[in-house]
């Protein structure tokens, strides 16, 4: 259980890292001071995405936990490979469109877990019916 919820939060960190990294980056009138500490300011929030994860998936069951990893990796994968080929097919010209990919792949696996942790609860309530 311990072991599921280390690799979640690792994956929470790097997605929290990388998302906060594309908002820093897309958005333009971003002040001066977080653009000259744009690596802090993703890593705070990646630090901050994993104590939530950490702190949310206490009280989880490992099968839930199981179930919402493996959402979100499928989630992740999903979005990586649609940005990736997308970006190819749309824009074949373009040289940075592919590297978006590694941008929206964190997102996905964000997704990914939210929704397998809703089918979790729902399910779970289900049960208990």
């Amino acid at each position: 259980m311990k072991s599921v919820r280390i690799v979640l939060i690792v994956f929470a960190f790097i997605a929290g890292y990388l998302i906060t990294t594309l908002i820093n980056m897309s958005v333009l009138p971003v002040p001066k001071l977080i653009v000259n500490n744009s690596n802090l300011v993703s890593a705070l929030v990646g630090v901050a995405f994993s104590f939530f994860v950490w702190k949310g998936t206490a009280g989880v069951q490992k099968q839930l936990l199981t179930s919402m990893f493996k959402g979100g990796l499928i989630g992740g994968i999903v979005c990586f490979i649609l940005a990736l080929v997308g970006a190819l097919v749309l824009y074949p010209g373009c040289n940075i469109c592919p590297v978006m990919s590694i941008f929206i792949g964190p997102m996905g696996f964000v997704i990914g877990l939210l929704v397998s942790w809703l089918i979790g609860k729902k399910k779970a309530a289900n049960r208990t019916i």
